[in-house]
């Protein structure tokens, strides 16, 4: 059976290309792309991913961390989530400082090993959230 990644994305030339990538990387995945934080929410309704990719910018002054935080408080068990941006890591880093929480974070531009090693390090193992010791 075919994993199932959802990718999450508003600019059709960069989800194009993150769907290029995955394809190219020769795993047995199938790929949806969906633009808003409704979409989303819908797709993810209708069929549970295997793995979620989400640009941290979205439309309608929505972020990849409220899909995350969404999708953690509304349906059983955790979706693996991947948040991706152009913003450089040490930004992310601030934004989530405050939170216990938070999901992975691939900064781009990633080459399409590094997002061959996200995919498979969250689709075959067991699902980890980043933490910080309290």
């Amino acid at each position: 059976m075919k994993n199932f990644i959802l990718i999450i994305e508003d600019t059709t030339e960069l989800w194009a290309s993150m769907k290029r990538s995955i394809k190219a990387t020769q795993l047995n995945i199938e790929i949806e792309c969906v633009a808003t934080f409704n979409e989303a929410i819908k797709k993810i309704s209708k069929k549970r991913p295997n793995l979620i990719i989400c640009d941290y910018y979205l439309p309608n002054g929505k972020s990849g961390l409220d899909i995350w935080k969404y999708c953690n408080s509304n349906f059983s068990g955790k979706i693996p989530f991947l948040l991706v941006s152009g913003m450089p890591a040490n930004q992310f880093l601030d934004i989530v400082s405050k939170q216990k929480e938070y999901p992975p974070f691939l900064s781009k531009p990633f080459t399409i090993n590094e997002l061959k090693v996200m995919i498979e390090s969250h689709i075959d193992n067991d699902y980890t959230l980043n933490t910080k010791a309290a």
